[in-house]
């Protein structure tokens, strides 16, 4: 059965919230803020929140997870922590402005036992966190509740999170090399924020299931997708704006406009790739991505079959309704990958490019035999 989860932020002397001068953001959000939508996001049922100080920022940044359902109660001491947390739950401990990405954070937290992330230790990494002369605890860990009930109750003048690592490590906690020291870095100003925040865009692995031209887009979407933070009002437009663009580029396909449609849905297919990085962090709810994914094949078959219509009305050539629709069926997903197989990106370019050279049929031939040649390898290689 699994643990609950918990999440313990303490937040040093030194961090964000301080009163001479404005909180860092990341993405919109105060570190804060977005270490507790990273334990949300990881299951974590409830949320302390440690600081000596409660200036205006942080009663904001709590104000603002309280709208999403996110409740998390700030404590002044580590006796009152201790007092929220119950002994049976497995608490996810945040010491000062350290921002892993969600992934990371969830491989410390299915790790059994005690467990501290890690950074590289040694001469020239002095750290209040030094575990021995190879390691420094990075700031993140996954603690039984009973050790801080325990710690807090033994505390006395002691600092409480030197003395919570200094207990871990005592008791046997298994220590995790982090895979990049330099993301653990906690976040000291604006200028790094907005460094860390471009790193956790580009830790989103692309789909093994795209195809060349899909691998291209999402691509060209990873590059593009930082320049969202210089404008974080627009991040929220980033979960609709792919489906709302698909649907116009159907109707104006429909509606005769093919190069115009098909250039939308291409559009479309390139703003899902600057969404997607996006859709893996805990800075909103995306769910209309979740839609556009699953509906993406169905509306670019659409919009080829729209296009085909047209064109074949117009011109009394019933061949190139035929073409289309056999493309559009040819979009079904492959039992297998390799990287020059076809997908429904490269039918829209082959059909975007036939239609606006004036070689409507040729474009959609050299679509068909695409999709044909990749759907026959792919059969063939799946045959034992």
């Amino acid at each position: 059965m699994r643990v609950a989860l918990a999440a313990l932020i303490i937040i040093e002397e030194e961090d964000a919230f301080a009163t001479n001068g404005p909180a860092v953001h990341l993405f919109g959000q105060s570190v804060t803020e977005f270490q507790c939508r990273i334990a949300h996001q990881l299951g974590a049922g409830h949320f302390v929140i440690l600081a000596e100080r409660m200036p205006l920022t942080l009663m904001t940044a709590v104000d603002r997870l309280r709208r999403d359902g996110i409740i998390a109660e700030i404590v002044r001491t580590p006796h009152d922590a201790a007092d929220h947390i119950h002994p049976d739950e497995q608490v996810l401990l945040f010491c000062g402005a350290v921002v892993p990405h969600p992934a990371v954070a969830a491989d410390v937290t299915v790790t059994p036992g005690l467990v501290l992330l890690t950074v590289k230790g040694g001469p020239g990494t002095e750290s209040e966190f030094r575990i021995n002369g190879e390691a420094n605890w990075a700031g993140l860990a996954a603690l039984p509740g009973t050790m801080i009930r325990e710690t807090s109750a033994m505390l006395g003048d002691w600092d409480f999170a030197s003395t919570l690592l200094r207990r871990a490590v005592q008791q046997g906690a298994r220590l995790v090399p982090a895979r990049d020291d330099a993301a653990l870095v906690p976040v000291q100003d604006a200028d790094h924020a907005l460094s860390r925040s471009r790193t956790l865009l580009g830790q989103q692995p692309a789909s093994p299931t795209d195809g060349i031209v899909a691998t291209w887009i999402n691509r060209a979407g990873s590059w593009l997708a930082p320049h969202l933070l210089r404008l974080p009002a627009l991040i929220p437009l980033a979960d609709p704006a792919p489906a709302s663009v698909a649907i116009a580029g159907v109707a104006a396909a429909a509606a005769g406009w093919s190069v115009t449609g098909l250039a939308l849905m291409l559009l479309a297919s390139l703003l899902e790739a600057v969404a997607r990085p996006l859709a893996s962090l805990p800075i909103g709810r995306f769910r209309g991505l979740g839609h556009f994914r699953r509906l993406w094949r169905w509306m670019a078959g659409a919009a080829i079959a729209a296009s085909g219509l047209h064109l074949s009305w117009t011109s009394g050539d019933h061949a190139a309704l035929v073409a289309a629709l056999w493309l559009a069926s040819l979009l079904r997903p492959l039992p297998g990958t390799r990287p020059w197989y076809a997908d429904a990106s490269g039918a829209l370019i082959f059909t975007l490019t036939g239609m606006a050279s004036g070689y409507p049929l040729i474009g959609l031939a050299l679509g068909i035999a695409h999709a044909l040649a990749s759907r026959l390898d792919a059969e063939r290689r799946t045959k034992p």
